[in-house]
Order: C-alpha cells, then structure tokens, then sequence
C-alpha cells in the first residue's frame, strides 16, 4: 500500500542502496525530489530510481535540462515525463523522437 500526501514536515531521504526509489512530482513540487535526487546521486545509489514528473509543457519545465545532466552520470536513473498541453517545441521533438525509433 502507498499513502501519498501533500508536502509538509522535514524532508529527507533515506535509504539502502539496494533500495528501489521513485521520486514523484508535478510542476514546482520537483524542487523537494531534486534535493533527493542529488543526495542518490551523491550517495552512489546503486537501485533502480525512477522520476516521474509531470509539467505544463517544456517551456515551464523547472530544472529539466539539471535532471537531464545528473541523469547522464546515473545510468540506473529512468526519467518519465509528462506534459499536460504540448508546445510547438514539444511537438517538433517528439517527432524527432519517434522517427529515430
């Protein structure tokens, strides 16, 4: 069973290194699992971490290309993104994407 809330309280992480992680947010929320993510990253976390986060579009996406960058030095780091209104930027990519597939 999960139970999820909204944010309140200290905030910290700990965990196994052994033990999977998903970092969850939308929209500015992501600022709290960003500390998260580096202290995994600081830490060597060896398990399984995913990042789901779901955002406007692109344009409004805070600290996407930050992620993007610490995603490139943890191979075990699964990005899952969600845009609620495509851009024109977000279109064009996506069928970038797909024609490389």
């Amino acid at each position: 069973m999960i139970y999820i809330t909204p944010p309140h309280g200290d905030f910290f992480l700990e965990a196994e290194a052994e033990t999977p992680i998903s970092l969850i947010s939308a929209g500015i929320g992501q600022t709290l699992m960003l500390s998260m993510l580096h202290a995994l990253h600081d830490s060597q976390h060896q398990a399984e971490i995913h990042w789901l986060h779901a955002a406007e579009n692109s344009a409004v996406h805070a600290f996407a290309s930050k992620v993007a960058d610490i995603a490139g030095h943890m191979p075990h780091l699964n990005r899952h993104i969600w845009y609620r209104q495509l851009g024109a930027d977000d279109v064009e990519r996506r069928a970038t994407i797909t024609a490389k597939d």
